[in-house]
């Protein structure tokens, strides 16, 4: 089940769109009954060091109408310069080629050595996609590092993705991916200027 949604907003062309698009997101995680709507994100540039201060901001939403809400409003704010996908868990990293999706993406929420992250990522740098500044900077001074990164589908991605998770375990999310467009949202949410509950059941279906 497509269960989640990947933003990454590339750039903020005008400052007060990173202000609105911080409301956007407080105001969820501020509220009891709303929290669980983000499930990860960083938006947050204080604790990158000078290297990495052109991070890309992103957040991991529930795909639900009101996440699909949030997205419609990120898009408008940020675009062209965001990044959407839909996401599944991946509960068997086995690859097959009948598996029709475009990349895994990998979180990794705890790390206590970078240095063996790098380590274990340089023999496989061909097939990442993309993937955090902090990775690609192979940044030892950024405070927080929770980093992700995305992999192509194809078997040696698959193999890095089990190198990963057998070292990084219970502290990893494991996702695959395919890229959505503003089209994808159902239109009953492209219409909306304020959230309304009777959509809440409102998914993207890939």
């Amino acid at each position: 089940m497509w269960d989640s949604i990947f933003v990454l907003i590339h750039h903020f062309h005008r400052p007060y769109k990173k202000k609105d698009v911080l409301y956007l997101i407080d105001s969820r995680l501020k509220d009891s009954r709303k929290k669980d709507l983000i499930l990860f994100h960083d938006i947050n540039i204080i604790d990158k060091c000078n290297a990495c201060k052109e991070y890309q901001p992103w957040i991991i939403l529930k795909n639900t109408g009101e996440g699909l809400f949030l997205i419609k409003k990120f898009i408008e704010k940020c675009e062209p310069w965001i990044t959407t996908a839909i996401q599944e868990n991946i509960y068997e990293l086995k690859y097959s080629q009948e598996e029709n999706f475009e990349s895994i993406f990998v979180l990794i929420t705890k790390i206590n050595s970078r240095e063996k992250l790098y380590e274990l990522l340089n023999p496989y740098k061909d097939v990442i996609k993309t993937s955090d500044i902090r990775i690609k900077n192979q940044c030892l001074d950024c405070k927080n590092l929770t980093p992700w990164l995305i992999i192509e589908n194809k078997p040696k991605g698959f193999e890095i993705a089990k190198v990963l998770n057998e070292n990084f375990k219970p502290f990893i999310v494991l996702k695959k991916q395919n890229n959505i467009y503003k089209h994808n949202i159902p239109n009953e949410i492209k219409d909306l200027e304020k959230w309304n509950q009777k959509y809440g059941n409102k998914k993207i279906e890939i």
